[in-house]
């Protein structure tokens, strides 16, 4: 008498499963694939993050430089120059004295003719410097008065540089400045290496030519 379940070919037809070895092995790699996959992602984020921050750095280097080049381009300026201004030398309130153009190391200050009446008032004598990460600007004469216009915290700020070209064209010179700004993008990789920086530069024409020689201006002597 055959027992029940019995097959009548004599085959064993029970049915067999995966062994639990298996089943650990299958999750373990599929805890290894979600990792993988999960850490790739968290990759992505982080350099889509740090793109986004070093446009926003960027954005506000250019906003930062499009303020110096419309200062400096009214450096100096004086309504109806070519009446007022000799050949030389430029005796004037906007470039002699206070008002010349003087270029130092991460600094540079000139005036300014904010209302157009010829004159250097108190309040017009500008400039920028960079001091502690941060761009500052001068807003008057004596005492002189520096204002922050950047900070340090949002925009750090670690290089100001100021070149100076002087085209003489007849007895006149114009004038070219090239500005640099550098800053810190990220916080160092490791200990002993420098963070990484963003640099960006533009030049501005100013809108007076002084007599040349000019003193001054900011050139060096003939």
């Amino acid at each position: 008498m055959r027992s029940a379940g019995a097959n009548p070919l004599g085959r064993d037809t029970r049915q067999r499963g995966e062994s639990l070895l298996s089943l650990l092995l299958g999750l373990g790699l599929g805890l290894l694939v979600v990792a993988a996959g999960i850490r790739l992602l968290g990759l992505q984020w982080q350099t889509q993050r740090q793109q986004l921050q070093q446009l926003a750095l960027l954005q506000d280097l250019q906003a930062t430089l499009d303020l110096l080049a419309q200062e400096l381009q009214q450096a100096q300026h004086l309504p109806q120059a070519w009446l007022h201004r000799a050949d030389s030398p430029c005796s004037d309130a906007l470039c002699a004295g206070d008002g010349a153009l003087r270029i130092a190391p991460g600094q540079i200050e000139f005036a300014t003719d904010r209302n157009r009446n010829g004159l250097r008032e108190n309040n017009e004598c500008s400039g920028f410097r960079l001091r502690n990460g941060a761009l500052q600007h001068k807003t008057a004469c004596q005492p002189a008065v520096w204002t922050a216009v950047t900070d340090s915290a949002s925009l750090p700020l670690t290089g100001l540089t100021f070149r100076l070209d002087c085209l003489p064209q007849g007895r006149r010179v114009l004038r070219r400045v090239q500005v640099q700004l550098d800053i810190r993008t990220a916080e160092p990789v490791s200990p002993g290496h420098d963070a990484p920086t963003l640099t960006l530069t533009q030049s501005m024409t100013m809108r007076n030519d002084l007599p040349w020689p000019g003193e001054g201006s900011g050139c060096p002597a003939a």
